[in-house]
């Protein structure tokens, strides 16, 4: 999929006589009036796909460098050359030639399209999605040999069965029969008698690392160079396209498979691994080896019966490098993991762990092969306890890198984050849904403070961009300390807000502290909010903040109901059917006025429709009335998952799907 902000990120946006200058042509009759206008202020963006990463990310520059311009000038005099040659096919105007133009410079440009390609492909027929589903995009730069031109690049002798053919061009004989995309490279490739120097010497370096590779690693024992042909064939306009190596091609047998079996994730995951010995690994889990595998310490974990148990041996095997040598910021890395990991595995309580060396260095192995290349961390293993699931089940776990990379860099525009990462900026943006009082302490005077704590005595200091609860601190006036205070919250860059208590029945939980309630909403087709997934947080006794990461005990909460549905777990993985401290029985419990609670974050998650994912905090007060205490941009949505361990990725994984196939 296009990343299209990042391709847009780095150009820098003309105005529209000075486009026509490049263009060296008048400006158009229709343009005259906003000729001094740069182009991302008027109409002539609006047909473009990628309005809105355009203008969010380009740069208006009144003065380019040298080297800028004449780039920008050489791609509008061979643009305007393919666009008169496209004659038969496309008006001769200079209005639609500057229209062209925009959109090539700003769009496909960017995607690494030639002017030719614009042209001979109609690019300007075309959508984004279509121009990625089209193979022109794999085949767009690939010449078409004949048999004996391969032949000679291999240097075999053409093969018996293909001598009557060797003046054929590949894509006219039978070797194409075989591949998977015959049809788009017959459409797409390009005939030629004679290739540039470079373009040769480029495949001739692929033949040889191509042979050389089939010789040393295939297992068929019958070399013959008519196979070889096949598939250097094969990996030269098909694998080699999908970005696949020539080791990718022979170490993980590609010519066995079909593309779609080929670009899973799990042989691209491994390919760049390196596999260590056992006794390098108990070196970096600082371990001494156990006495199980005394007598292989020195074998690479893939010849140990260690590799055995790991659901995706065929895939290691076939992709990871038994090197000797390691680059030290590699050993490095490793060793960070398996620190952490060691420290996790330290901290573990549940029934599973029997905190030995030899389950310990057991589990780092399959963390260190199977898990860490598909991008789960060392604390995603143990909160979902990945050590008894297949890599199947874990998949329907929302994993660190789904929180915090895929939903909200897909679903939430990202120059709205600041909204929710400042405490200032979202009091006032949902200023209508916080009642409590609040003041920001470093654009406040001695005098607007004094009277604040007049009013509140006792009050809750919060980091303005603080999180997780960190710096959170209740003060209290007396002796008249306001002056100290003030230069305290002053410096600490604090908001300071009014206590709240909480509703009588959820306070029973826990009174030291604002029990909230965390509701995700996500905005669906037609900006319609549906509330995904809800829990409870309830501080534990002395506690002034309720997050889970300072101790707190979290449940789950139905949707539908309210109802509370599991026993409470804290962060180490504790779980409680009562409150540790209050005794309160958790589970069962009916959250009062819930279908208030629902409808309010409904008309929360409409406030800034360009956050479509986010994660609120609730707090329901003594007297009954609903209030926001924050948002969430990059909501914890691991945390919805732990106390009752149930994979929610597929709440979310259809709606990220359809916004990517929507780009």
């Amino acid at each position: 999929m296009f990343n299209k902000i990042k391709v847009v990120d780095k150009n820098r946006v003309f105005k529209i006589k000075e486009i026509c200058e490049l263009l060296k042509i008048d400006v158009p009759s229709e343009c005259s009036s906003i000729k001094n206008r740069y182009v991302t202020d008027t109409f002539l963006i609006d047909k473009l796909e990628t309005k809105n990463e355009i203008i969010e990310n380009v740069k208006k520059c009144k003065n380019y460098s040298d080297k800028y311009y004449e780039k920008i000038n050489s791609k509008a005099k061979n643009f305007k050359k393919c666009y008169f040659e496209k004659s038969e096919n496309v008006k001769n105007a200079d209005f639609e030639l500057l229209q062209f133009f925009i959109q090539y410079l700003y769009v496909f440009s960017n995607l690494k399209f030639t002017t030719h390609e614009y042209m001979k492909f109609e690019l300007y027929n075309k959508t984004l999605k279509q121009t990625e589903e089209d193979i022109i995009f794999a085949f767009k730069n690939n010449r078409i040999f004949k048999i004996k031109e391969l032949c000679s690049l291999l240097e075999i002798d053409i093969p018996n069965e293909y001598i009557e053919t060797e003046n054929n061009y590949v894509t006219d004989t039978v070797l194409m029969d075989k591949l998977e995309t015959k049809e788009e490279i017959c459409a797409n490739v390009k005939k030629r008698e004679n290739f540039s120097a470079k373009y040769y010497n480029g495949v001739n370096k692929k033949a040889q690392k191509l042979k050389r590779r089939y010789f040393e690693t295939s297992e068929n024992t019958e070399h013959t160079d008519s196979q070889l042909l096949q598939f250097f064939i094969e990996y030269l306009y098909v694998f080699q396209l999908l970005n696949f190596t020539v080791r990718d091609y022979i170490k993980c047998e590609l010519f066995n498979l079909t593309i779609k079996q080929a670009k899973k994730d799990i042989i691209k995951a491994y390919r760049n691994n390196r596999v260590f010995t056992i006794a390098q690994i108990c070196e970096l889990l600082k371990i001494d080896v156990p006495c199980e595998y005394i007598g292989v310490k020195d074998n690479y974990v893939t010849d140990t019966v260690l590799m055995d148990k790991l659901e995706t041996k065929d895939q290691i095997l076939k992709s990871v490098r038994n090197n000797k040598d390691y680059s030290e910021n590699y050993y490095e890395l490793t060793n960070t993991r398996a620190e952490k990991f060691k420290e996790a595995y330290s901290n573990d309580v549940s029934e599973y762990n029997n905190h030995t060396n030899l389950q310990l260095l057991q589990l780092f192995v399959e963390y260190l092969y199977v898990f860490s290349p598909l991008k789960y961390t060392y604390t995603d293993y143990f909160n979902i306890e990945l050590y008894h699931r297949t890599v199947e089940e874990a998949d329907a776990f929302i994993n660190l890198n789904y929180r915090i990379k895929v939903i909200p860099e897909i679903l939430n525009n990202q120059s709205y984050i600041m909204i929710f990462d400042n405490k200032v900026i979202f009091n006032k943006t949902f200023s209508k849904y916080v009642n409590r009082k609040w003041l920001y302490v470093k654009t406040a005077t001695l005098k607007q403070f004094e009277e604040f704590t007049n009013e509140n005595p006792v009050f809750i200091g919060k980091i303005v961009d603080g999180s997780l609860g960190e710096g959170v601190r209740i003060f209290e006036v007396n002796n008249n300390n306001n002056i100290e205070l003030f230069d305290e919250c002053y410096k600490a860059d604090m908001i300071i807000e009014q206590l709240l208590v909480n509703h009588k029945s959820i306070s029973e939980f826990n009174e030291s502290c604002l029990n909230t309630i965390r509701v995700c909403t996500l905005l669906i087709e037609d900006n319609k909010p549906i509330i995904t997934l809800a829990g409870i947080r309830m501080g534990k006794a002395g506690k002034v903040v309720d997050n889970h990461h300072d101790g707190g005990v979290l449940s789950i909460i139905d949707v539908d109901t309210g109802i509370i549905t599991t026993d409470g777990m804290d962060v180490d993985h504790k779980y409680y059917d009562k409150h540790p401290d209050s005794l309160k029985t958790i589970k069962g419990f009916q959250i009062p006025d819930w279908e208030k609670v629902k409808s309010f974050v409904k008309e929360l998650a409409l406030v800034v429709p360009q956050a479509r994912s986010v994660g609120w905090d609730i707090a329901i007060t003594t007297d009954g009335s609903i209030e926001v205490i924050e948002g969430n941009f990059k909501v914890d949505l691991r945390m919805m998952q732990l106390p009752d361990q149930i994979g929610k990725k597929h709440m979310y994984k259809k709606y990220v799907e359809k916004k990517l196939d929507s780009r």
